[in-house]
């Protein structure tokens, strides 16, 4: 039997190469460029062999956020096309937004900066110190991420703002809370919706982040731990990590790893 289309077991080589259409695309301050959205739509629920938990994943289009790009230059209308997910099957249209951006040379700064870290710290793509994130006219892809706001009128916009906290805040990751902290700590759920965590109590040096994929509001830190070295999350926690957990009330957040 074949492996299913998407997974790890089905591989097919081929050669990579960048797009001409992407090449010279450079943002410069305070010139227009123009902002192409990464529109995704559920075609297809997940397979339980990909969701074995069962989750009930959110249609990415329903969302009033998504990814985009920057460009200097019109690119072709590229058509639809398809990538498979743990989430399940999606449809992706790259879509030019009708209005344009003028960036200042601080705001592209920031846009730089907030590229740079969502590959190297939050998806970890770079494996090796010996990797420089380096945007320049003779770089074969020089496209910028973005994050977008999605109006319910279907308009995008740059969300500015978020990179902004982004970057002002990256050089504060892995953050450490303490005592007094982690003692005033209030759990809100509408904090941990779609958010991507960090457990600061592991591996400092090398962080790992996740995807709140579900809030476990039936949970609690009492509740009895999924294997019998432990009877609860409370015991857990303070004999693997040597920490106590102040707010008892807390749901516990079901994650995944962040995709890579």
């Amino acid at each position: 039997m074949s492996a299913k289309v998407g997974s790890s077991k089905r591989k097919q080589l081929y050669d990579k190469k960048i797009a001409r259409a992407l090449n010279e695309s450079l943002v410069e301050s305070g010139k227009e460029c123009f902002i192409y959205i990464l529109d995704l739509e559920r075609v297809r629920e997940p397979e339980q062999v990909t969701n074995p938990k069962r989750r009930k994943f959110q249609d990415p289009i329903e969302y009033e956020y998504c990814f985009g790009f920057l460009s200097a230059k019109e690119i072709p209308k590229v058509p639809p096309f398809p990538v498979y997910l743990r989430q399940g099957d999606m449809r992706v249209r790259v879509i030019k937004a009708s209005q344009t951006f003028s960036a200042t040379n601080e705001q592209l700064q920031e846009i730089a900066s907030f590229h740079d870290y969502l590959f190297t710290q939050v998806l970890q793509m770079c494996k090796t110190e010996n990797l420089v994130f380096e945007v320049s006219a003779q770089t074969p892809l020089n496209t910028l991420i973005i994050p977008l706001n999605k109006s319910k009128d279907g308009q995008y916009s740059l969300n500015m703002k978020y990179v902004s906290e982004v970057v002002a805040n990256m050089q504060k990751m892995p953050r450490v809370p303490d005592d007094a902290t982690r003692r005033n700590f209030k759990f809100r759920p509408e904090d941990y919706k779609d958010a991507i965590v960090m457990p600061w109590y592991r591996n400092i040096e090398q962080p790992v982040f996740c995807y709140v994929a579900e809030i476990l509001t039936n949970m609690r830190p009492t509740s009895a731990f999924p294997d019998s070295h432990f009877e609860t999350f409370n015991e857990y926690f303070i004999k693997k990590y040597n920490l106590e957990i102040y707010d008892q009330d807390q749901s516990l957040l079901d994650v995944d790893y962040t995709s890579r």
